[in-house]
């Protein structure tokens, strides 16, 4: 197996990817109450990110254009989520828990490989990543404040340890 095909798999499936996500959010959310999430918050915004952290962590070489796109998506899920009235503590758990199911779903369908830990640790610095870039979002009136905000992202992806490799 090769990245290429957890890639493929990944963003061929998103939306059933989200459906199982979701679902083990809620038995996670059962034996671990800290990490519920608020009943009223949407998700519209998963199958997406799901799509963008599969391909730009799996299907190429970091590609900063793709990484690009993940924290553009990301940062937009934070602002919705500062319009909602969410705090950090929110995007802390929902990347969390984003993180922890991508690997179980990996894990669950292709085994314990060299190959799955290569891209469970990829997706997890993307998603780390997307994780600052989704903060960035939550504070984009107070970032905007310091430097303009068309180059927050830009200035986030200089700055990030992107693996070349």
């Amino acid at each position: 197996m090769k990245l290429l095909t957890l890639c493929e798999t990944l963003k061929a499936k998103a939306e059933d990817v989200t459906s199982q996500i979701l679902s083990r959010w809620t038995e996670i959310a059962e034996a671990e109450p800290w990490l519920a999430l608020p009943p009223d918050v949407d998700f519209d915004h998963l199958p997406e990110l799901i799509r963008g952290l599969s391909g730009a962590a799996l299907c190429t070489e970091f590609d900063r254009g793709l990484c690009e796109d993940v924290a553009r998506i990301a940062a937009l899920h934070g602002e919705r989520r500062s319009r909602e009235g969410f705090n950090d503590e929110l995007v802390y758990r929902e990347y969390h828990l984003l993180r922890r199911g991508m690997w179980e779903r990996m894990k669950r369908d292709h085994g314990d490989s060299a190959i799955v830990f290569l891209a469970t640790m990829r997706l997890d610095a993307l998603t780390s990543l997307a994780t600052a870039a989704a903060l960035h979002g939550l504070h984009r009136d107070e970032v905007g404040e310091k430097r303009p905000w068309a180059r927050v992202l830009e200035q986030l992806l200089d700055e990030w340890p992107l693996p070349r490799s």
